[in-house]
């Protein structure tokens, strides 16, 4: 779920902040190129804990200057049989859409309890089941991976909420 690694990171820097603060400068870009981004097999970088080392600029032929780092960065990676929380997103006849951080999880109808029926003649969109338990949109929802799909800058995962101690969570 949560790690605490160590990563690499280069940036580019235009020659026009060459000057006093550049360091400055180069830092500030290395916090907004990495934080929230997705670094396929190793997930997402939810926020860098220390800038260990930052070598010297080098001048590429755009003039430009290049800059290695290494930092350490709490990063997020759902797993297959992992069990998350979420928040339901988007309810449609084939299952709904639940947020899982930055990730978006898909649950298909066929991974959901017997009983649950989709209703959309009122809006929004939920299903319910015969016990009158209702999902819709903007519910808290756990859910176990069942899969998960990483593409190069994105991750996307597919759940079940057929277990003991899964589906809604109390509001």
């Amino acid at each position: 779920m949560f790690y605490h690694m160590q990563l690499t990171h280069e940036t580019v820097v235009h020659p026009i902040y060459f000057g006093p603060e550049l360091m400055d400068i180069v830092l500030k870009k290395i916090y907004t190129e990495v934080e929230g981004s997705c670094h396929g097999n190793i997930g997402y970088v939810i926020s860098i804990t220390s800038i260990t080392e930052i070598e010297r600029g080098l001048l590429v032929d755009s003039g430009m200057a290049l800059y290695y780092a290494k930092y350490f960065a709490i990063v997020f990676r759902p797993f297959k049989n992992e069990i998350l929380d979420g928040i339901v997103k988007n309810v449609n006849s084939i299952g709904f859409f639940a947020e899982i951080g930055p990730i978006l999880c898909f649950v298909s109808h066929q991974s959901m309890p017997q009983g649950f029926r989709f209703i959309s003649k009122e809006f929004p969109n939920y299903f319910k089941s015969e016990d009158n338990e209702v999902i819709t949109i903007g519910d808290p929802i756990r859910i176990r991976i069942i899969g998960v799909r990483v593409d190069q800058n994105k991750m996307f995962c597919i759940g079940t909420i057929v277990d003991d101690y899964l589906g809604l969570l109390v509001k």
